[in-house]
């Protein structure tokens, strides 16, 4: 798999920071009673994003979470923001409005939890990903890997299980707000 972006700063790579706060979402998520499925639990992967759809799709999530960091040439580039899938006749019409919603609700905790620059909501019909999801999906990028990042992916990163600075991940919606017409209290992210 792309190792992505590395950090300009610790050296690590976007796939290892993103699996580093999938795998926090993931404990926050079950500890408040929904069902997760993560499309990779290693760096040893070689899914693409086709599959990761699909697997969201056979799931029947409620909600497909795409987490990523960003990475840009200026390195003065600062904040999150959030994809979500355009509308598209026979691709995407079926799950557009869910999605921009959950890429709304998510933008919003996101911006409130970490106080990063708020870069907006990013409306996208290139990505493979989002165009074979059957089910509500958003990309949140939760920063920039190319810049110093005192804020953004990095506060969201896992602190020691016994440490009282636990942070608790933001991307956590209230069920009734994401996508009611998909059946299950599921939640599929990378």
């Amino acid at each position: 798999m792309s190792k992505g972006a590395f950090g300009v700063v610790t050296g690590l790579p976007e796939s290892e920071v993103n699996l580093a706060i999938s795998f926090k979402l993931k404990d926050e998520l079950e500890a408040r009673g929904i069902s997760v499925i993560m499309t990779r639990t290693s760096e040893d992967v070689n899914i693409s994003n086709i599959a990761r759809a699909k697997m969201a799709n056979e799931a029947g999530a409620r909600l497909f979470i795409r987490i990523h960091c960003d990475a840009f040439q200026n390195s003065s580039a600062r904040g999150i923001h959030v994809l979500y899938p355009a509308y598209i006749e026979g691709w995407t019409d079926d799950i557009y409005s869910a999605s921009r919603r959950a890429a709304q609700l998510a933008q919003s905790a996101l911006i409130a939890a970490t106080g990063a620059n708020d870069r907006g909501l990013d409306e996208r019909d290139d990505m493979t990903g989002f165009n074979w999801s059957d089910v509500p999906v958003i990309m949140p990028e939760l920063g920039f890997m190319t810049n110093q990042m005192k804020i953004g992916c990095w506060r969201l990163l896992p602190t020691s299980r016994s440490s009282p600075r636990h942070l608790k991940p933001p991307l956590v919606f209230e069920e009734s707000n994401v996508t009611p017409h998909c059946p299950g209290r599921r939640e599929v992210y990378k």
